[in-house]
């Protein structure tokens, strides 16, 4: 007898099903690990930017500081190095040397972007041009509630409402509200402070019915510092139409009229706009002010940041001994 073949098909055919597993998971992890690495590269990358970016800001927040605390501010904004001396000098003094109010020669304090450090872009604002929330009579707060589409009814009662959630009593206005009222729609009651931001409006009952009011990007036209005073030089459009008899059109001649040369008396304004206003005078200045906010932001990574701070009037030498301190102070 012949001996039998062995049957070599069944196994061939076992192990080509297998080299085809094989291949499969060895294809399967490939992409596993491709897709793996890509996002460990990816999340190592974001974190490179990410720490680039916060290193860009501080950069860029310390060259602000010290450009604030050296060099002179006047109607024009900050005055740069790139001026020469004599035009500097005649800045200051107050003369006309046919200088140009242009972003090259001053940093500006109405908000303008600028590029900083890197990506980072930035802008200052000075104080003096927004709305304060603190005071006790906050006419022109009533009036920009206006321009945001409440009714006067709607701005009586916000107002109220907000002078009762900063007075220390209990007792409360015509239309405001205090603790009770809180109670009722299960808010938390009122501070019975002054607001320490404007972001702090969302916490004062009725005001978050009114989306406009945040649309317009309320808070960032409002300033919670007391000693403001209005100055058209850095006011937003909304701003200056909060001032009495100034008109849409009105405040865009003023902000056109500004990027020219300063605006430097209420003469000035009426030149500007063709006709006089119940502004009081002592009511306005043209200079700016102590309070600067600092604006930082990086449209790469999203990440913004927003800096209130007060500059301090340098003091004498001999009574640095006596009165140290720095020439800033970060509020919030």
């Amino acid at each position: 007898m012949k001996p039998a073949h062995p049957q070599t098909k069944p196994q061939q055919g076992f192990i080509l099903v297998a080299s085809l597993w094989l291949i499969v998971f060895v294809t399967i992890a490939a992409a596993y690990l491709a897709q793996w690495a890509g996002e460990v590269r990816q999340q190592t990358l974001n974190q490179h930017q990410d720490l680039q970016a916060e290193i860009d800001f501080h950069g860029t927040l310390a060259t602000l500081l010290y450009l604030l605390n050296t060099s002179y501010i006047n109607e024009y904004g900050v005055i740069l190095s790139t001026l020469s001396e004599q035009q500097r000098d005649a800045i200051i003094l107050g003369l006309d040397l046919g200088i140009k109010n242009d972003e090259s020669q001053f940093l500006k304090l109405h908000d303008q972007a600028y590029h900083g450090l890197g990506d980072t872009l930035f802008s200052v604002q000075d104080e003096n041009g927004l709305i304060a929330v603190n005071s006790e009579q906050p006419t022109q707060l009533h009036y920009m509630l206006g321009l945001f589409g409440l009714p006067t009814t709607a701005r009586n009662q916000a107002i109220d409402r907000l002078l009762d959630y900063e007075d220390y009593d209990s007792l409360h206005r015509l239309n405001g509200a205090e603790a009770r009222q809180y109670r009722e729609k299960n808010r938390p009651a009122p501070a019975n402070r002054l607001l320490l931001t404007p972001w702090e409006l969302h916490k004062v009952l009725g005001w978050d019915d009114y989306p406009t009011l945040w649309q317009n990007n309320l808070p960032h036209l409002t300033t919670t510092y007391l000693d403001v005073v209005p100055n058209f030089n850095v006011a937003p459009k909304q701003v200056l139409q909060t001032a009495m008899g100034i008109t849409r059109e009105d405040a865009e001649k003023l902000i056109k009229a500004r990027t020219v040369t300063p605006i430097l008396g209420l003469d000035h304004i009426y030149q500007i706009i063709g006709k006089s206003l119940l502004i009081d005078p002592l009511s306005y200045t043209s200079r700016p002010s102590n309070f600067m906010r600092i604006s930082l932001w990086h449209p790469q990574t999203g990440r913004m940041r927003e800096i209130h701070l007060e500059l301090h009037t340098p003091i004498l030498e001999k009574e640095a001994a006596i009165q140290t301190r720095r020439p800033w102070t970060i509020d919030y």
